[in-house]
C-alpha cells in the first residue's frame, strides 16, 4: 500500500530494500491515498503550492490497519487447559511460565515421571527429566523445567520484545512497522529530515517526529474539538517506534528506523500534527527525507491543526502573521464556517472607530458569543485550543464574567496570546494577576528598543530561541539581541515562575528594563513544579502588525502583501510565529524539574549521551587515530571492538542516552502525567522530592 505527496511517492534512495528480521512481518504498510489517486500508481508531480521553490506535500488520514492488538489480549493458558497440577508450566499460547502449585504428602513435582504433575520420585521412568529451553523450541523469556523448576531462556535485541509475534510465543519477535526494522551486524539505519511550518520557509523547534508501531490506533485519527490537558510527558499516539525532538533549525535524527516501502511517520508539535509514508531504502546506513517535504499542515484537510479563536483588534492584526506562517485562508471563517481559525469582535462601543478589528463579513459575531454558553453546556470558548486577544488600541473594560470564564479555559488547558491593551484581562483578574506586575495603561506611547533575549539559567529555552532567531534571519550574529517597535511600558517585572523571554529599556529617553515578552502556565495557584497546570498565556507588550490599522476591515485585506513579500517577516512577526507554536506545545513546568548531567558528571569523553532529563548532549569526539568507545563505553581509545550500552543496562527508562560506542538510544517516552528525570535522572516520575 503506498502514500503518495502531491501525487509523487516519496522514495528515499534508487532501490526500495525490506528487510526481514524473522518477525513475521506481513510487508510495508501506509496511510492510503491522497488527491484521489490510486496507491500504487505512478504519477508525475500534481498541484503546486504557490510557495517558493517546492511542491505541496499533502498527506491523509490514516485508514485501519493491523496491529499489535493480539499480542496484547493475549489471555494465559490456565493449569487445567495445560493438564498440569504442579510446577510452573510453558504457556505455549501467550508465552512465559503459568505457576500450577506445588505438591503435599511426600511428592516432587514431575515425580512420579510425567511432567508437572505430583508423583514419588524414583529411577528409571519415574524419575523427572528436565525440559529444557531447546527442547522446547523456546529462545528467550522464561519457561517450565517440567519438574517444579523455572528455567530462562534469554532476552531478545531492541525492538524485538519475547513474543512480540503473537503466532510465535516464546521466539524473539514484534509485529507492526517493528517488523521492518534490520538487524545490523555494522552500521544504523538512520533517518535525517527537516520539519518546516506550514509555508515550508522556517524550520520548526521542538516539535517531536515518529515512527508509530501501530498507524491503525484510533489516537492518530484527527483530533476532537475540546481543550485539553497535554502535559509533557504523555505518550505520542501510534505506539511510537522510534522518536526525536527538533533541533532549533528544525533538523533531526531518527535511529533505528524500519526500512521498505511507506514507512509511516508523524511530526507532531502539540495540536499540529501531519502523517507521512515514506520509502527509507538503506539499511544499516544514513537516509534523509527530501528538503521541504515535512511541512506542517496548512489547512485541516491535510492533518491536525489547532483550533483558534481570534478576538480582532485594530491595532494589531495578527492573522497577518498567521497567513505568513503558511494557513491557508479557507482556514478564517466566522464560528460554524468550516474552518478552524474563527474571528469575534471586540463589543465595547465606548471607542467609536476604534476597538473591534477585522471581520469575515457582517455576520462576525462579538467576543460575547466567545463566552456564551453552548448546548453542551459549556462556553464557546472550550471549542477552541488557542484564543488569540488582539490589541485593540485602548484599554477596554472586561466583565468580571468574561475574565473568570478566560481563567477557568486556561486552567482546564486552554493557550491564550494577548498583546500590549490586552493587559486588561489580567491585571485585575484574580486568578491570573500574580503572574506579573501590571503597571497599567501606557496612554498609547509606543517605543522603538533593541530587546535583549533572556538565557539560561534564568529561561532554560532561551539558548534554543537565540538559535531559532538567528536561523531565520531575525537576530544577527551572536548579538543576543532582536529589533522590536513599537514596545509598550504595561508590566514592570514578571513573578517567578512566569518566564521572561525578552526584556529591554523601552523608554530610552529615561525608561527602566522591564520585561517585554514573558509566558505563564495556568492554574497560577498550582504548584508549578508538578504536572497539575494544563494551560498557558504568553503576552507581548509589543504589536505584531507595526503600524497596521484593521478596525472595520474584510479579512484578507488589510493582510494583503505582494506574492514576492507572501512569507516575509518583520522581528515581531518572526517571534510571534515561534511562540504560537511554543504556545500550542504540550505544559512543561518552569521551575526546574530535572538538573541535567553534564558529560563530566557522568565521566563520559565523547560521542552523544543523555541528561538524564530526556535531551540528548554531545560530549566531543575522538583524536586522530581513536574512537568513541576504544577505551570502554564512553571513553576514546584504540581498541576497535566496542560493545555498545543498552537503555536497561545503563537502567535508563526514557529520554535519550548514548551507548557508549558513539550511537544514540531512544529509551522511549513515559506515560500519561509523567515526566522524563522529574525525580531520578533517565526515570519517568510524577513528583518533586
Amino acid at each position: 500500500m503506498g502514500h503518495w505527496v502531491g501525487k509523487t511517492r516519496l522514495t528515499l534512495g534508487a532501490v526500495v530494500a525490506v528487510v526481514s528480521v524473522g518477525c513475521g512481518s506481513s510487508g510495508p504498510q501506509g496511510f492510503g491515498a491522497v488527491d484521489g489517486g490510486t496507491p500504487g500508481q505512478d504519477a508525475t508531480l500534481g498541484r503546486d503550492s504557490g510557495k517558493p521553490g517546492h511542491p505541496k506535500a499533502d498527506s491523509t488520514t490514516p485508514i485501519k490497519l493491523g496491529g499489535n492488538d493480539a499480542a496484547k489480549k493475549c489471555v494465559p493458558s490456565t493449569c487445567t487447559e495445560l493438564k498440569a497440577t504442579c510446577g510452573a508450566v510453558t504457556d505455549p499460547k501467550c508465552g512465559g511460565v503459568v505457576q500450577c502449585g506445588t505438591c503435599s504428602g511426600g511428592k516432587t513435582c514431575g515425580g512420579g515421571g510425567v511432567h508437572n504433575q505430583c508423583g514419588f520420585s524414583g529411577t528409571g521412568s519415574d524419575a523427572c527429566v528436565k525440559e529444557t529451553c531447546a527442547t522446547q523450541k523456546l529462545s528467550c523469556g522464561q519457561a517450565g523445567d517440567g519438574c517444579g523448576g523455572t528455567l530462562s531462556c534469554g532476552a531478545c535485541a531492541a525492538p524485538q520484545i519475547c513474543g512480540g509475534d503473537p503466532a510465535k510465543p516464546g521466539q524473539c519477535g514484534c509485529t507492526g512497522t517493528c517488523a521492518q526494522v534490520p538487524s545490523c551486524d555494522g552500521g544504523t539505519t538512520t533517518l535525517t529530515g527537516k520539519v518546516y511550518d506550514p509555508a515550508g520557509v522556517h524550520g520548526l523547534y521542538n516539535a517531536l517526529v515518529y515512527v508509530p508501531n501501530n498507524p491503525s490506533d484510533p489516537g492518530l485519527q484527527p483530533f476532537p474539538a475540546g481543550i485539553t490537558c497535554d502535559i509533557c510527558g504523555a505518550t505520542a499516539a501510534g505506539d511510537p517506534l522510534v522518536t526525536a525532538m527538533t533541533a532549533p533549525d528544525g533538523t533531526f535524527t531518527l535511529t533505528g528506523v524500519p526500512v521498505g516501502a511507506a514507512i509511516p511517520l508523524v511530526i507532531q508539535l502539540g495540536r499540529w500534527r501531519r502523517q507521512f509514508t515514506i520509502d527509507i531504502a538503506t539499511p544499516c546506513a544514513p537516509n534523509s527525507v527530501a528538503d521541504k517535504t515535512l511541512e506542517m499542515p496548512s489547512n485541516h484537510t491535510l492533518g491536525d491543526m489547532p483550533r483558534i479563536a481570534m478576538v480582532t483588534g485594530s491595532y494589531d492584526p495578527v492573522e497577518c502573521v498567521l497567513r505568513k506562517i503558511g494557513i491557508d485562508d479557507s482556514e478564517f471563517t466566522n464560528p460554524g464556517g468550516g474552518g478552524y481559525i474563527n474571528f469575534f469582535t471586540a463589543d465595547d462601543p465606548s471607542y467609536p472607530g476604534q476597538g473591534a478589528g477585522a471581520v469575515i463579513n457582517a455576520s462576525t459575531p462579538t467576543q460575547n458569543a466567545l463566552f456564551a454558553a453552548t448546548d453542551g453546556g459549556g462556553p464557546l470558548i472550550n471549542n477552541y485550543d488557542i484564543t488569540v486577544l488582539e490589541c485593540e488600541g485602548y484599554p477596554q473594560a472586561q466583565s468580571t464574567t468574561q475574565q473568570a470564564g478566560l481563567a477557568t479555559y486556561t486552567a482546564a488547558g486552554g493557550r491564550v496570546f494577548a498583546s500590549d491593551f490586552q493587559y486588561v484581562w489580567f491585571w485585575e483578574n484574580p486568578a491570573l494577576k500574580a503572574a506579573a506586575n501590571w503597571g497599567g495603561n501606557h496612554l498609547g506611547e509606543g517605543y522603538g528598543m533593541t530587546a535583549t533575549i533572556d538565557l539560561p539559567p534564568t529561561n532554560p529555552t532561551g539558548s534554543a530561541f537565540k538559535a531559532w532567531l538567528q536561523d531565520v534571519g531575525i537576530s544577527k550574529g551572536d548579538a543576543g539581541t532582536v529589533t522590536i517597535s513599537p514596545a509598550f511600558p504595561n508590566v514592570t517585572a514578571v513573578t517567578l515562575p512566569t518566564q521572561q523571554w525578552l526584556h529591554g529599556v523601552v523608554n530610552a529617553a529615561g525608561g527602566s528594563v522591564q520585561p517585554i515578552h514573558f509566558t505563564f502556565n495556568t492554574p497560577i495557584e498550582a504548584d508549578a513544579s508538578a504536572a497539575t497546570q494544563c494551560g498557558r498565556v504568553t503576552f507581548s507588550d509589543w504589536h505584531a502588525q507595526s503600524g497596521v490599522l484593521s478596525g472595520g476591515t474584510t479579512f484578507p485585506g488589510v493582510c494583503a502583501v505582494p506574492d514576492a513579500q507572501k512569507y516575509d517577516m518583520t522581528s515581531q512577526e518572526a517571534i510571534l510565529e515561534f511562540m504560537l507554536f511554543d504556545l500550542s506545545a504540550c505544559v512543561q513546568p518552569y521551575k526546574p524539574i530535572c538538573t541535567g548531567r553534564t558529560c563530566a558528571d557522568q565521566n563520559i569523553q565523547c560521542g552523544p549521551a543523555g541528561d538524564g532529563c530526556g535531551n540528548e548532549i554531545q560530549c566531543g569526539s575522538c583524536p586522530t587515530g581513536q574512537t568513541c568507545g576504544g577505551g570502554g563505553a564512553g571513553k576514546c581509545g584504540s581498541t576497535t571492538i566496542c560493545t555498545p550500552e543498552t537503555c536497561a543496562s545503563q537502567q535508563i527508562q526514557c529520554g535519550a542516552a548514548g551507548d557508549g560506542c558513539g550511537g544514540v538510544l531512544q529509551c522511549g517516552n513515559c506515560p500519561t502525567g509523567a515526566i522524563c528525570g522529574i525525580n531520578t535522572p533517565g526515570q519517568c516520575g510524577t513528583t518533586t522530592k
